[in-house]
């Protein structure tokens, strides 16, 4: 028997879906699948056609707009499992036609996410034209790290008139606290009348991150480098701040970091505070090293990660 596929709402009224929460609506599927006996035959698929219908989320290029849920369950999907590879709506049809035995066209960009010879994606694109009657013309390139935007009519503004997005209420209190200045700096950058032609974003700023040692030798500085390294693509060049201390500047570390495009910035003798690092310290000295007392290395270094970790759950994101 071949396998079945179900989007959201299927069977249910357009009043239902208008007015059920997805939660009930995704149960009486289920309970209909269970009901007609195939619903371990079947695959189940969740998600939305766009991000949070936000000032800058829908018909926007950020995050906020482009960031959907995607859930999946059927036959060969284990049930938790939880992925962080990057995923286009596109892909849903080479899913559907694999699902269905059907092959998929060589000419089609599309990737069956849940075939056994699947290779995540690198990036994602996405574009806005036409939105209702607000015309704008915007492309993105999204990877794991870094988003890139191209604005190609740079001279309007973020906000143009549009009465879809100028009848809901959060632009309504937008519009009405930047008229009273009770918007902060940030805020009103949605408010400028022309914007950048190219908007890069390192879509981890702002995150500390940290890997304790028991000392500062060369061979430790080697190992954190080559756990960086790990963390991105080869070919992405990695740009390092760090002060002359002496095991920075071996031959053996040098060597590697030439050899695993690692480029090395000193800061000046005695001008260590140029690092933008040094600003962190202030917080680790004040939630961690202060009236404190660690039995060793271990419990020391398990206080550093439980703050990096309270820091950067409170850190104010960047998009």
């Amino acid at each position: 028997m071949p396998v079945r596929l179900v989007r959201r709402g299927a069977g249910l009224s357009p009043i239902q879906l208008l007015h059920k929460p997805p939660d009930v609506m995704v149960g009486e599927v289920l309970a209909r699948l269970e009901k007609e006996g195939v619903r371990d035959n079947t695959i189940v698929l969740f998600m939305t056609d766009h991000g949070i219908s936000h000032a800058r989320g829908k018909q926007f290029m950020y995050d906020e707009g482009l960031h959907v849920p995607l859930v999946i369950a059927g036959p060969g999907i284990t049930a938790g499992t939880v992925r962080d590879d990057l995923v286009e709506h596109i892909d849903i049809a080479a899913l559907s036609l694999a699902a269905a035995g059907i092959a998929i066209p060589k000419t089609m960009q599309a990737r069956d996410i849940l075939a056994k010879d699947y290779k995540p994606r690198v990036a994602v694109f996405a574009a806005r034209d036409r939105c209702d009657e607000t015309v704008d013309h915007i492309r993105s390139v999204r990877t794991k790290d870094f988003k890139y935007i191209r604005n190609f009519l740079p001279n309007r503004p973020y906000l143009q008139p549009c009465a879809y997005k100028d009848a809901k209420a959060i632009l309504k209190a937008l519009r009405e606290y930047h008229a009273a200045g009770k918007l902060n700096e940030t805020q009103e950058l949605l408010f400028r009348e022309v914007r950048p032609r190219e908007e890069f974003y390192d879509v981890h700023a702002d995150k500390l991150w940290g890997y304790p040692r028991p000392r500062k030798r060369s061979r430790e500085v080697l190992d954190v480098l080559k756990r960086m390294r790990r963390r991105y693509p080869a070919e992405q060049r990695i740009h390092l701040i760090l002060d002359n201390f002496s095991p920075h500047g071996k031959d053996e570390l040098r060597r590697w970091c030439r050899e695993n495009n690692v480029h090395l910035i000193w800061t000046p003798t005695n001008a260590s505070w140029l690092n933008p690092i040094e600003c962190q310290f202030t917080g680790v000295k004040k939630f961690v090293i202060q009236n404190s007392y660690y039995g060793d290395h271990k419990e020391l270094a398990d206080a550093l990660r439980r703050y990096a970790i309270y820091r950067n759950r409170h850190a104010k994101k960047k998009r």
